[in-house]
């Protein structure tokens, strides 16, 4: 049984916990900690995660003891030979703990403070495997929020293992704020220091963040407060990855650029098109990192295909969804509109949508009012349907295939996209040019992919002229 007993740091007085024996503390934090356990039924070794007891049995145990069984389920979900297993939860004298699969591996964090910098192939590797546990985690609705290098387990056979999954999303557009989240690292993305919702792409920043930390053993923006952070991360990006570690190569310095982006917009989309990135930036130079590519290549491939049939957002329609929105919840809108704008096919869907982050009943009510307004100003559907939403057959056919421009030309309209879109500029450029309809079609399709409006003005001038 847990004991009684059992207070701040004490954490070795520990016999067992349930069924399960106890060996070893493993880790301690603020607000559990980590042992090395057997299960006597099945003959193995576990590890078991507790709620310090002090913490199960204050004032606010109960919300403690929610979010602890949450987390819990979230990790029991998850079936990834990149992610601990879940075996068991439970509670011994009150004290909440879960026993999850024990892995005989080394944190990050330790592994750096031993060998220093990683060369760039290594870190990719690392992160790879990582990236593969993040995709497979969002496609059943789990998301980390609180990624960092003591978390991540490099086994003997450079097999990775990243532990502490934790927050289910109910459904794919409810939002997660940051105080179900209470991220422990430093380098956390902007809307998490800001408490804005978060998201996977909160998760890929922190991912960004991580491999940064690989190369470097430092973090990417050092600000001594949290404002000063904000500061760095808005107005001068990470710090120079090349200069702190003169083997990174500049494709990959771009790569982790776009994944450190301060506009969660302006970051990659999903973790596959991520991995294709960095892995084309690094060449692993082994069957596995040709694996790890061939596999990152078709996740992207496939992933562009799905973002063909979403819509496409006028940019006019959007300003004045976020303006409604900011009057109830401030700056934080903007980010909240381009996340809801990926996922929305029409303007009461995405005024549905952004209504969960207003939480006053009679001010949701007015911001959703707010939809008819826009829709007498501008069309309720996207200035350019797809052909699958109810658009004519003449759309469909309104001209035969097309002999695409030659080489060269497309070598300069990839170089002027991979200005803002880095290395996935070359299979997007691809992938578009299997349904090519005309060089200007070609080129308004690549700039929708460029989500700042500057940037892709700027852009089409190029590319058009």
């Amino acid at each position: 049984m847990i004991r009684q007993e059992l207070e701040g740091n004490d954490v070795d007085a520990l016999i067992s916990v349930d069924r399960y024996g106890i060996d070893e503390c493993l880790a301690s934090g603020a607000l559990g900690a980590v042992f090395r356990g057997y299960d006597p039924v099945l003959h193995r070794p576990v590890a078991i995660k507790i709620l310090r007891s002090e913490l199960a049995r204050d004032g606010g145990a109960e919300g403690l003891h929610e979010r602890f069984k949450r987390r819990a389920r979230a990790a029991g979900r998850l079936f990834h030979p990149n992610i601990p297993t879940t075996f068991d939860f439970g509670e011994d004298n009150g004290i909440p703990f879960a026993v999850m699969e024990y892995v005989d591996g080394s944190p990050l964090d330790r592994l750096l403070k031993i060998a220093g910098p990683f060369a760039p192939q290594r870190a990719v590797a690392i992160l790879l495997q990582v990236l593969d546990a993040l995709k497979y985690s969002y496609e059943n609705r789990v998301i980390h929020l609180d990624l960092k290098p003591s978390i991540v387990l490099v086994l003997g056979n450079n097999q990775v293992k990243v532990a502490d999954f934790g927050i289910a999303l109910v459904n794919a557009s409810e939002p997660t704020r940051i105080s179900e989240a209470l991220p422990t690292t430093s380098s956390v993305a902007p809307e998490q220091l800001m408490g804005a919702p978060v998201d996977h792409w909160t998760d890929l920043f922190s991912a960004g963040a991580l491999l940064f930390q690989m190369l470097t053993c430092t973090r990417p923006f050092r600000g001594g407060s949290v404002a000063e952070t904000l500061t760095q991360m808005e107005n001068r990006g990470p710090e120079n990855v090349c200069a702190l570690n003169p083997e990174v190569p500049r494709a990959l310095r771009s790569v982790i650029e776009k994944a450190l982006a301060y506009d969660p917009g302006q970051r990659f989309a999903t973790a596959g098109a991520f991995s294709y990135a960095v892995s084309e930036a690094v060449s692993l130079g082994d069957g596995t990192g040709i694996v790890m590519r061939s596999l990152a290549s078709q996740t992207a491939s496939q992933e562009h295909s799905a973002a063909e049939n979403k819509n496409r957002w006028d940019p006019e329609i959007l300003h004045r969804v976020e303006a409604d929105l900011a009057t109830h919840i401030g700056p934080v809108a903007a980010i909240a509109v381009k996340r809801a704008a990926k996922q929305a096919n029409d303007l009461i869907a995405l005024y549905e949508e952004l209504s969960v982050y207003v939480r006053n009943d009679k001010e949701r009510g007015e911001f959703l009012a707010s939809e008819r307004r826009v829709t007498t100003a501008r069309p309720r559907r996207l200035a350019f349907p797809h052909p699958d939403n109810g658009a004519s057959d003449s759309i469909v056919q309104r001209s035969r295939p097309l002999d695409p421009p030659d080489l060269a030309v497309l070598n300069i309209i990839e170089a002027r996209l991979a200005k803002y879109l880095g290395p996935i500029a070359q299979p997007l450029l691809q992938q578009r040019l299997q349904n090519f309809q005309g060089f200007s079609d070609l080129c308004r399709s690549l700039a929708d992919h460029i989500s700042d409006e500057s940037e892709r003005a700027a852009f089409l001038d190029l590319a058009l002229t």
